[in-house]
């Protein structure tokens, strides 16, 4: 098998570009939580604007028949930054505190619009003057946690939405907002409490659900990097449950079923990060380095060419598909020679086997297949034909013949341990749960004891939740033999 590296988990950004031959450390590119699009202003008297917003004239005619009139100037300043004329709403909001100073709607939304044309000190002076007259007004300590964040002053930010939550414990804005500041510090476990706690409120909020998942998705990419696999897989399901549209949370569960050897499965997720983002160079590069280590090497050519078509300087991706062109070329090669050595002994069953391995080793399922047949006919009773023939129906998901092949292997090798395994694991293929466990049992009695592999085994994945694989697996502990070497057995 080719060494192919390792892709690395990232957050947002570029494809990361695996090398060949040298797996790559972990290389994280978080991606800083936009506050500027996350965070949420709050407006006064919102029922209102809701209610008037078609209703200038009615607002108009007010100042019409009382000219001074604070309250009106207020709703019509909100009627314009509705309909977008911000301009328009600062004069009127400006007017209004003219005439009344200390109009805490008019200060308010003065704010929220000079926020939204990037004045964010002076909104900030607004807010601030309102929780001077009124320091129990909760739109205020929302809009100026959101100034604060802007500033990058986060502690400060923290303690107004904290105030605005002692005054309104439900208030969804104040949860949402102190959530993403939260998580912006990476203090995850208490982002999550609010996040949670707004969608509590309101569940239909896809930015929530959106943080929640990138939120995990950061939880489990520090895990992953510190080795801890099944914790960061655990929170990439749940970051797929928060937003199952993220696809770099698909990308890095690809790379950390990778890591664990579970390569089937990764590679699957790497085909659903890319059917998210088709144009992403990086998905096809490292998706292109999954293949070449599954043995699929005309595929991963495929994703590298189609990797260098969307980004021409991509040079991972061109040396990439430079070495896979140069396996492909020697195994082209070997297969002539092979042919030729078959053309002048026909019945050969070890050159039969030969070639059929070459075409496994390269992904060629049906080539595979067609020679180990041709072998087996010469003889039938091969346990190492009937092996790879078996092995290469479960890859095409012919369970019945995988089966049939196995069940053969095991009469004439009534004590193989790795065939009663085999067995075992096409059940739990076909979610034949008991039977599965039986012919697992067979094969612990007979000897198997390859408890790595039978840890990590994906083909297992069906029955990890009975009480008999628990078992099994809780029996297994660590130690050193007489070498000082470490290795695993069972009580």
């Amino acid at each position: 098998m080719i060494a192919w590296g390792i892709p690395e988990i990232r957050i947002k950004g570029k494809g990361l570009r695996a090398k060949a031959r040298t797996p790559l450390p972990f290389i994280l590119h978080p991606s800083p939580l936009c506050l500027s699009l996350l965070l949420i202003l709050m407006a006064a008297s919102w029922h209102q604007v809701q209610y008037w917003k078609n209703n200038m004239t009615l607002f108009q005619h007010t100042l019409d028949v009382t000219y001074d009139n604070p309250i009106a100037r207020t709703h019509l300043g909100m009627a314009m930054d509705n309909r977008g004329h911000s301009d328009e709403a600062i004069h009127h909001y400006r007017e209004a505190l003219q005439t009344d100073p200390d109009n805490l709607e008019a200060h308010n939304n003065l704010g929220i619009v000079l926020m939204k044309q990037g004045r964010t000190e002076e909104a900030a002076t607004h807010w601030a003057r309102v929780l001077q007259i009124n320091p129990g007004y909760a739109p205020a300590h929302i809009n100026m946690g959101l100034a604060l964040a802007r500033q990058d002053r986060m502690t400060q930010a923290i303690r107004h939405y904290s105030g605005a939550l002692q005054l309104e414990p439900d208030n969804i804005l104040a949860h949402k907002n102190l959530g993403f500041v939260l998580a912006k510090l990476q203090k995850y476990d208490e982002a999550v409490i609010h996040l949670q706690k707004a969608l509590q409120i309101k569940p239909d909020q896809a930015d929530i659900h959106n943080i929640l998942a990138s939120i995990h998705n950061s939880i489990a990419t520090d895990l992953a990097k510190q080795g801890k696999t099944d914790e960061a897989i655990r929170h990439y399901s749940e970051a797929l449950r928060s937003d199952p549209g993220y696809a770099e949370t698909y990308y890095n569960m690809g790379v950390t079923l990778t890591l664990q050897g579970k390569r089937t499965e990764a590679i699957r997720y790497y085909y659903k990060a890319l059917a998210m983002a088709p144009d992403d160079p990086g998905i096809h590069n490292n998706l292109g380095v999954a293949l070449l280590n599954s043995g699929e090497l005309e595929e991963a050519v495929a994703h590298f060419q189609k990797a260098l078509e969307k980004d021409p300087d991509y040079a991972e991706a061109d040396g990439n598909l430079k070495r896979a062109y140069r396996v492909l070329e020697k195994m082209n090669k070997a297969v002539t020679d092979i042919r030729e050595k078959i053309r002048l002994d026909p019945g050969n069953p070890d050159l039969l086997y030969e070639l059929g391995n070459l075409h496994r080793r390269h992904g060629q399922v049906n080539e595979a297949i067609a020679q180990y047949q041709k072998a087996l006919s010469v003889q039938p009773e091969s346990a190492r034909v009937l092996n790879s023939l078996a092995v290469m129906h479960a890859v095409r998901g012919e369970y019945d013949n995988a089966l049939s092949l196995l069940k053969k292997m095991a009469k004439l090798q009534p004590d193989n341990s790795d065939v009663s395994y085999s067995i075992a694991c096409i059940f739990a293929r076909q979610k034949k749960t008991e039977t599965s466990v039986e012919w697992l049992k067979k094969a612990v009695e007979q000897g198997y004891e390859n408890w790595k592999i039978l840890k990590t085994d994906e083909n297992l994945e069906n029955i990890r939740s009975t009480s008999y694989y628990k078992e099994l697996i809780r029996s297994v502990k660590r130690v050193h033999d007489g070498d000082g070497i470490m290795r695993e057995i069972r009580e």
